[in-house]
């Protein structure tokens, strides 16, 4: 942050017009050095954040660290709160939401994503508002390095679009013999893979193989750059798309060793 600039400077360089510090990981509290990192380093019981990214997958450790530690400040790594994190977030929401999407479109679609025959109703606009909260939220907090806020606000919109499956239920919808309920199957699912589809473009800078994955489970390539044309509330995109073949997301972890 000091001599860099100035060697660019006296080189007649453009120097940094941006210098972004993060603070120290800290374990239980200590502060690792550069040879004994908190990344490396088992501290007897619990496994390291690299053992654990070896068990639980690579955007698992991203995730962590993004989440934990707010730009600028210290953060503390123990197994616990990773485990916490993976649990969670991935698992236990964007995972369960993940396999929800694809076996209920399988069941009741073949597999494939419906156009709603009805229009919106009241539980379909409040989840795109929950959309239309979080897609600018995300993008300024990414443009501002405030990562963990990024994550936090993805993930809520995850969460947000569970809530709304439950609202829903096209499970018990299934079990009607009410022949509204039929179209607002299919109503409900075209608006969960449509809000999968959002939130994981959203989710590509910062857990870019959970994103890809996400995708081809709709039968979608990688996410593109964000602009309108990707970031759009549009639930006719997906229409007649076919899912990808069914992978378990995020596994159910191991029990952590006691102690």
């Amino acid at each position: 942050a000091v001599y860099w600039p100035i060697m660019l400077k006296a080189l007649g360089l453009e120097p940094p017009r941006c210098i972004l510090a993060h603070g120290w990981w800290l374990t239980n509290g200590r502060k690792e050095s550069k040879t004994k990192t908190v990344a490396d380093t088992l501290a007897a019981p619990q496994k390291s954040a690299l053992e654990l990214a070896a068990e639980l997958g690579p955007d698992s450790f991203r995730h962590f660290v993004l989440r934990e530690m707010s730009v600028g400040q210290d953060a503390d790594y123990a197994e616990a709160a990773y485990r916490a994190r993976y649990e969670a977030d991935l698992a236990n929401n964007l995972g369960n939401l993940a396999s929800r999407v694809q076996n209920l479109t399988e069941r009741n679609c073949g597999g494939k994503v419906p156009l709603s025959p009805i229009p919106q109703e009241e539980p379909e606009q409040v989840l795109q508002a929950a959309w239309e909260e979080a897609r600018p939220a995300v993008i300024a907090a990414c443009d501002s390095y405030r990562f963990s806020v990024a994550s936090e606000k993805i993930f809520a919109f995850f969460k947000a679009t569970n809530v709304y499956l439950e609202t829903r239920a096209p499970w018990k919808l299934a079990k009607s013999a009410d022949p509204a309920a039929a179209a607002q199957i299919l109503l409900s699912l075209a608006t969960v893979a449509e809000a999968l589809r959002l939130g994981s473009t959203l989710l590509a800078p910062l857990l870019p193989g959970s994103s890809e994955k996400l995708l081809a489970g709709l039968g979608l390539p990688p996410a593109a750059a964000w602009d309108d044309a990707t970031l759009t509330w549009n639930p006719a995109k997906l229409a007649g798309s076919t899912l990808g073949p069914k992978v378990i997301l995020f596994p159910k972890p191991a029990p952590a060793a006691k102690a």
